[in-house]
């Protein structure tokens, strides 16, 4: 098992399996068939078989308050940085506001999903019985 206090964020953030570091979290790039695979992680890990979610409606709780969170801050920077170096009208703060939270929800929902899964793991590590699939 791996250092817990530092590992599992890190594992996470390289989308790597928690529990043992070798799987990946997300399909690869070259490997993406449908539009779920973008967003939502694999089912399992393909080296130990953890299961991600451990129930129907898992990451419902890391897009509601997490993901907006992230988005609604890539917006303001978005906003800030025209505001500041280019004295946009308030107009154009606002479609570049809007324009940049929903880049933020594009950018951030793997990174969401992935702290969330960090989080979990750490808040609530899983039992045995529930690790493989």
């Amino acid at each position: 098992m791996l250092d817990v206090s530092t590992g599992v964020f890190s594992l996470c953030m390289r989308s790597r399996c928690p529990v043992c570091g070798k799987g990946r979290l997300f399909s690869k790039v070259t490997e993406i068939s449908r539009m779920r695979d973008v967003f939502f992680p694999l089912d399992s890990c393909s080296a130990c078989r953890f299961r991600f979610a451990r129930e129907p409606g898992y990451y419902s709780g890391v897009l509601m308050p997490v993901l907006p969170i992230l988005a609604l801050a890539t917006g303001l920077f978005s906003a800030g940085i025209f505001y500041f170096f280019f004295q946009a009208t308030v107009e154009e703060l606002l479609r570049i506001g809007v324009a940049g939270t929903f880049t933020g929800l594009a950018l951030f929902c793997r990174t969401a999903i992935a702290i969330f899964i960090a989080l979990d793991h750490l808040i609530d590590p899983p039992r045995e019985s529930s690790r493989r699939v």
